[in-house]
């Protein structure tokens, strides 16, 4: 089942006068514990994640002495919102420049290109995706709407020349073709019904 559509209504005349009204609480079920919908597991620790992770970026861990040549920020459930990655990165580029950090986002919620703007617009100079966004679950963040977000709104140099830049849309139904799926007549840039 899905979500049922609402007709738009007319704002009333008394609409400003109004107070927006409190948020509602939830309640708790009477019913037994094992009836209630639990959160799953990677769902939990994912808030608590976030809050430490600035405490445990460490400088050295990117230095070299450790190995690691970059720190990547790994959205890998999807849950992230853009205000909260650009925050995170924003409190970890105190620490360890830009230059070092990377992003790799899901698309659970319909928020991996967002985030990984945001994390870019926050400092991080590498980003990891997919072409069309194809990946596990929901997919991952869509390189096909990256570059050109980057380039084009952004202003920032990604590697791909104007004349690649063109080619997006053939790349993109290529790997459709190869794939035996339809292109996304939808998909933002490349789609038929864009722009």
């Amino acid at each position: 089942s899905g979500a049922s559509a609402r007709p738009c209504r007319a704002p009333r005349a008394d609409a400003a006068a109004r107070r927006p009204a409190a948020p509602r609480r939830l309640r708790r079920s009477s019913t037994s514990p094992s009836s209630r919908p639990q959160i799953p597991p990677h769902q939990r620790d994912h808030d608590r994640n976030r809050r430490v992770v600035g405490e445990r970026a460490q400088p050295a861990a990117v230095r070299g002495d450790g190995g690691a040549t970059r720190l990547i920020f790994c959205d890998t459930n999807g849950g992230s919102r853009p205000f909260e990655i650009e925050d995170i990165v924003t409190e970890v580029t105190r620490h360890i420049p830009g230059a070092y950090l990377g992003v790799h986002c899901h698309n659970d919620t319909d928020n991996a290109v967002g985030n990984s703007l945001a994390a870019v617009r926050a400092g991080v100079r590498q980003v990891q995706g997919t072409i069309n966004g194809i990946g596990e679950r929901c997919g991952n963040a869509n390189l096909i709407s990256i570059i050109p977000n980057l380039m084009l709104k952004m202003g920032m140099s990604t590697g791909v020349s104007e004349e690649k830049l063109m080619q997006l849309s053939r790349l993109s139904h290529f790997l459709d073709e190869r794939l035996n799926r339809a292109p996304n007549a939808h998909a933002p840039y490349v789609g038929a019904a864009a722009f």
